[in-house]
């Protein structure tokens, strides 16, 4: 009886274990940027660790670089989509993006939220409210895929995948404070060549205005 007692406890921590032997040793990624030169430098530290192929981030802690005062964390689970922590399969490629991403003149953050099977890569958006002097969850932005942000004509720029012979360029713009799409471009390739079909915002409806046919 004692012996059976031994080895079932045996086997009980064994399994409480396993998640420590799974996880890799954790680390932290420390990134400093200005969200505005008023508010002085900030400190971004990502907790981060190794799960098998995986590179994950947990929570991502924000303080002033000078007072060292904290302003908030952020648990990248939280907002993801699928209740994951963030991850890349890369520990290089854990990166936090510093920039405006709704053109008011104080910087946003956004971090990958995973690496998907195609191209299009998702990511948690994060911009500042001057009011409450922290960052906050952005769903529009979050639902874009793959963008990039164009500082010049102050518009999202979005390419997508939509097939092994298709794809398409999203953009968006602010237009009374809300995030619209008011162009799509669609490239569709066949044996013949391909056809690029431009349709813009006209009357709140996005409408065909232009037809190339490549050949």
């Amino acid at each position: 009886m004692k012996r059976k007692f031994i080895f079932a406890l045996f086997i009980v921590l064994a399994i409480a274990c396993l998640p420590a032997f799974a996880a890799g040793e954790p680390f932290t990624v420390e990134i400093k940027g200005q969200v505005h030169p008023d508010l002085g430098e900030f400190i971004f530290t990502l907790d981060c660790y190794e799960d098998e192929y995986e590179y994950r981030t947990k929570t991502i802690t924000i303080k002033e670089a000078k007072s060292g005062k904290k302003i908030q964390t952020l648990t990248t689970s939280d907002f993801s989509s699928f209740g994951d922590d963030a991850w890349t399969f890369s520990r290089d490629a854990i990166e936090l993006i510093i920039e405006d991403m709704n053109f008011d003149g104080f910087a946003d953050i956004r971090i990958v939220e995973f690496i998907p099977a195609g191209p299009n890569i998702p990511y948690i958006c994060w911009v500042w409210d001057n009011v409450v002097k922290q960052f906050v969850h952005d769903k529009d932005l979050s639902d874009i895929a793959s963008l990039e942000v164009d500082h010049e004509n102050k518009w999202i720029e979005c390419s997508n995948r939509v097939s092994a012979n298709s794809h398409c360029i999203e953009y968006y713009r602010y237009i009374g404070g809300k995030l619209t799409l008011f162009k799509v471009v669609d490239v569709i390739l066949d044996d013949d060549g391909g056809t690029t079909v431009t349709r813009e915002l006209i009357n709140g409806k996005l409408t065909e205005t232009s037809r190339e046919i490549d050949k």
